[in-house]
């Protein structure tokens, strides 16, 4: 995939064939500057009425309890029904919304995305209780495409910052004072062209 629109359409998709679920999600995972809190940017929803069920979740976050993943600077693959064992999954705030037991959503596996040593994003996996539990192998599966994925959102992402930041290059050459040259080098930055592909 070369374009986030890409990605959306295709993602879950691959994801599915090597581990099965029912409902999916990936959220931009961005720190705040000023005062080091997590925002969270609903991407993209399979199917894309699980949106709503999402924004839920997102409303009664507790930031204390998502940090550690939100922060972790390598790709770490987290199953909830291993976090909390039987009914004491039933306790857990999520798991009480609504949309989540209207869903009968049983699980959930969790997957931080990562670029540069910080995490971008969270890709989350659900199964209805019908579906039964991720297992051990669901996780090994997961983990084994976590560089794979975060690979794939980073070039995506610089594709897509590349692309706004094209679209501006005239008056960044004229703001700064650029050279043709220098411009041209920008051009291949923004297009997210890495040092051997520029030279």
């Amino acid at each position: 995939c070369q374009t986030m629109q890409e990605l959306e359409r295709n993602l879950f998709n691959y994801v599915n064939l090597f581990v099965p679920f029912r409902f999916a999600s990936y959220i931009e995972v961005q720190a705040d500057p000023r005062t080091g809190e997590m925002d969270y940017t609903i991407r993209f929803c399979k199917p894309q009425s699980f949106a709503q069920v999402e924004k839920s979740w997102l409303a009664t976050l507790d930031q204390a309890t998502t940090l550690w993943l939100s922060s972790s600077p390598e790709p770490v693959v987290i199953r909830d029904s291993e976090l909390f064992n039987g009914d004491h999954r039933a306790d857990v705030p999520s798991y009480q919304l609504p949309g989540y037991q209207r869903l009968r959503i049983f699980d959930a596996l969790q997957l931080n995305v990562v670029d540069g040593g910080k995490t971008v994003g969270r890709l989350s996996l659900y199964r209805a209780q019908e579906d039964g539990l991720f297992t051990d192998q669901d996780c090994f599966k997961l983990r084994l495409l976590s560089k794979h994925i975060s690979l794939a959102f980073a070039r995506c992402a610089r594709r897509h910052m590349g692309e706004a930041a094209a679209m501006d290059l005239p008056s960044l050459i004229d703001q700064y004072g650029l050279t043709r040259r220098e411009g041209e080098l920008l051009g291949c930055i923004a297009k997210g062209m890495d040092n051997a592909d520029i030279s």
